[in-house]
């Protein structure tokens, strides 16, 4: 046969070969020809490290973690290996209270970066670090000093039988440690030891899946997931909890110009760090392949159950570990800027339905002066500009502006009417007076609900005389809502909180009445340069982007991105203790008691229910199991109203245990399409979102605690007909909390009256599936 024939054989082997055959065959095909190597035991002593390896959920074909590794801390590289090292911790500590934790073990801690990580996070729990190496614990030493941690962490080399308290850990956790463990059998007997009965066992590692001996696998000196289940099983843990994110490991390791980033680097074939680099592709071709795992494993010490019930348990539950792309974290997506390229400026990429000599805009006037510039930019490129300022009565100014009352929807309707009749209907109707609203600080609570009910107020009667006026023309004028500082873009402070709403209700334009094609523009906190010109440029671009930001220059656009819910500055925050109390808010409606029921079932005893309307049978019998289970429930008055809030923490303070937590729950429903909408309804919307969010705030802005959670909807985020003043009551109090690291939403509110089950059903339905998918519990 001619070598062409038995190549299309081999070709046809090879593709015939499960993938964890073909991982293997590639590893020992690459192997060949490379000097022969250590034995496993001394590739385990002397294997380099080039730190912690990272989950990503899909390749990005940007990103190298060999390059990301060496480049400067606040490269973009670098960024994206940070993220992606947290998600890590996140996801292994994500079943862990640390603040319940006293004692923590870690083993095979290096040189003490992952110890000060865990000290710098909730809980004041010692930590002893153990290492092998006197070298790497005289590392660890010094990242503990420089951090000030001498107090909560100590590093030990010695026999770790012996290391810690007398009574025991409550948590011993390991990192990427067993690899490079020799005697994996003494350590596990340690652990055995020292672990207290209850207390848990952490481990994120490599775990080889297949049974076959090669030299080349042999030298990575991994464990196995047979080796670990008889570790778990003879030293009396129980695994409670299993993921494999091989996959997300493998997507972290994908560099397939990994021999091009040596080579710029200048590793060369015999440099230490050049053979862990291949030792981490070699590690990526089985983890892709499906001959390895990535387990993120918690275990509980079990002496109850013999070593025989323990295999039995943790071989069922290791080998049938979820895969980490299933858990409920990856269904979530959240809203993100993204920054973008600025869109086309030129004449000839003028959108070819609107000429600049069509261009008509009516301009709302802000006081600040943006208002006169844009309208320099439309009339010296050949446009018409009438302004209309906000005054408190109607009138046609000399000069051809307009003045209108704020609260006075006919006086919009007649400014449109006469515009229209003037032969000037206009092509765009852009609103800036959202940009004067005032600064929340020292506003009363009345004053501030004043100034948000004013911002929508005048969007809302607006965009009713728009309808009505453009009810005979063919074509609808665009609206644009210009806002600034009201939407958060990273970590940056938001002086525009109250015009936040008008994000939301220019949603609920957006769905109702797409053919306004209402777009939002959010500017940069403090006045940038060029301001007009980059709003003209928007009205006249290609693209139909409906929600931009602009900071320092830079244009982002809204998207949906992948929720990072096991970040590590988050993970298992969300506790609640039995000597603390907390607080919901609308707690006597259908959702504020599924919330405190469900409080009460994961430790809450100390719970105040506040409420605007008196309690119902139904809260009294809820109310009346939740105190048979223990815990003490105190229903009050509401929290819109200062005086009963300063009633309410009063006797907080005095009587019951410290306040913790907070979960605005409260909400007020009145739906209603946006031309039958008023101010008024608006206004009894508001009073329980936001006039209780910001009266919280008011108490709480200077006081720690462990949450502030302020329940919203998915409508928040989707749009729905009939509720513009849910969607602008919903976005302010989204800011409004002091909350660790951000606050947090969940889907709990449903319409009173909907169809096919009662309104406490669907309730109940949903807030059980949000909880879960949100990770709560």
């Amino acid at each position: 046969m001619d070598k062409e024939g038995q190549g299309r054989i081999l070709a046809d082997r090879i593709a015939a070969l499960s993938p964890e055959k073909r991982a293997l065959l590639e590893l020992a095909l690459k192997g060949r020809g490379q000097p022969a190597q250590a034995p496993a035991s001394e590739a385990q002593r002397h294997r380099p490290s080039l730190g912690t390896l990272a989950l990503l959920p899909e390749v990005t074909p940007s990103f190298s973690w060999l390059m990301a590794g060496q480049a400067s801390p606040d490269s973009e590289q670098a960024r994206h290996l940070a993220q992606a090292r947290r998600e890590l911790r996140g996801a292994l500590f994500r079943g862990i209270d640390l603040s319940a934790c006293e004692h923590v073990l870690g083993f095979g801690c290096g040189r003490g970066l992952e110890l000060a990580a865990l000290a710098e996070r909730l809980g004041k729990f010692q930590i002893v670090g153990h290492t092998a190496s006197s070298d790497e614990a005289e590392a660890a030493r010094e990242a503990v000093k420089a951090r000030s941690l001498e107090g909560r962490i100590g590093i030990v080399t010695g026999e770790l039988g012996r290391a810690g308290p007398e009574a025991g850990f409550d948590l011993a956790f390991g990192l990427e440690a067993l690899g490079h463990t020799l005697e994996r059998g003494q350590l596990f007997a340690a652990l055995g030891s020292r672990v207290k009965e209850g207390g848990r066992l952490v481990i994120g590692d490599l775990f080889l899946k297949t049974g076959l001996s090669l030299p080349h696998i042999d030298r990575l000196a991994l464990p196995s997931v047979d080796e670990l289940i008889a570790l778990l099983s003879g030293n009396g843990f129980l695994a409670v909890d299993c993921v494999d994110a091989a996959q997300e490991v493998a997507n972290f390791l994908y560099d397939p110009a990994l021999e091009t980033h040596l080579s710029q680097l200048g590793w060369k074939q015999e440099d230490a760090r050049a053979e862990g680099a291949r030792t981490n592709a070699a590690i990526g071709g089985l983890l892709r392949g499906g001959a390895a795992a990535y387990l993120l494993l918690i275990a509980e010490k079990q002496r109850e159950l013999d070593p025989q019930q323990l295999e039995a348990l943790n071989r069922e539950r290791l080998l049938a570990a979820k895969r980490y792309s299933e858990l409920p974290h990856n269904w979530l997506y959240s809203p993100q800027w993204r920054p973008v390229a600025s869109p086309p400026r030129l004449a000839q990429e003028v959108h070819p339905e609107t000429p600049v000599r069509q261009v008509h805009c009516l301009v709302f006037a802000d006081k600040g002066g943006l208002s006169e510039d844009l309208s320099r930019h439309v009339r010296g490129a050949g446009g018409k500009c009438t302004l209309v300022h906000r005054g408190d009565e109607f009138r046609r100014n000399e000069d051809g502006s307009y003045s209108v009352p704020l609260r006075n929807p006919e006086a919009f309707l007649r400014v449109v009417d006469e515009v229209s009749r003037e032969g000037l209907v206009p092509s765009h109707v852009v609103y800036l007076w959202g940009l004067d609203v005032p600064k929340p600080d020292g506003l009363s609570v009345a004053q501030l609900q004043d100034e948000a009910l004013d911002a929508c107020g005048g969007v809302l009667y607006l965009t009713q005389a728009l309808l009505k006026g453009s009810a005979g023309t063919a074509v609808s004028p665009s609206l644009w809502v210009i806002t600034r500082g009201a939407q958060r873009v990273g970590d940056e402070a938001f002086p525009g909180l109250l015009s936040s709403p008008l994000w939301g209700l220019g949603k609920a334009i957006a769905y109702e009445h797409p053919e306004l094609d209402c777009r939002r523009v959010d500017l940069t906190p403090r006045r940038g340069e060029d301001e007009a010109g980059q709003l003209w440029t928007e009205f006249l671009a290609h693209d139909r982007e409906d929600q931009v930001t602009f900071r320092n220059g830079t244009r982002h656009v809204l998207r949906l991105g992948r929720y990072r819910q096991w970040d590590w500055e988050q993970a298992g925050r969300l506790q609640f203790k039995a000597d603390a109390t907390y607080l919901v808010t609308g707690g006597l409606g259908g959702l504020g008691l599924l919330v405190a029921r469900w409080m009460v079932e994961r430790g809450a005893r100390n719970l105040v229910l506040l409420g605007r309307k008196r309690a119902s049978d139904v809260s009294t019998d809820e109310v009346r199991e939740m105190r048979g289970r223990g815990a003490t429930i105190v229903s009050l008055a509401g929290v819109s109203v200062d005086s009963d809030l300063d009633y309410v923490m009063a006797g907080i303070s005095k009587r019951m245990p410290p306040l913790r937590g907070i979960i605005h729950a409260a909400t007020e429903v009145d739906d209603g399409i946006l031309v039958h909408q008023t101010r008024e309804r608006f206004g009894r919307v508001f009073t329980a979102k936001v006039s209780g969010a910001w009266n919280l705030h008011r108490w709480l802005a200077d006081k720690e605690l462990d949450f502030f959670l302020s329940l919203s909807s998915s409508t928040s985020l989707m749009g729905a007909s009939g509720q513009s003043n849910h969607l602008g009551g919903h976005r302010l109090p989204g800011w409004a909390g002091r909350v660790p690291g951000g606050l947090w939403g969940c889907t709990g509110r449903v319409r009173a009256g909907a169809r096919g089950r009662s309104p406490a059903t669907r309730q109940r339905r949903r807030w059980t599936r949000a909880c879960a998918s949100e990770g709560w519990e």
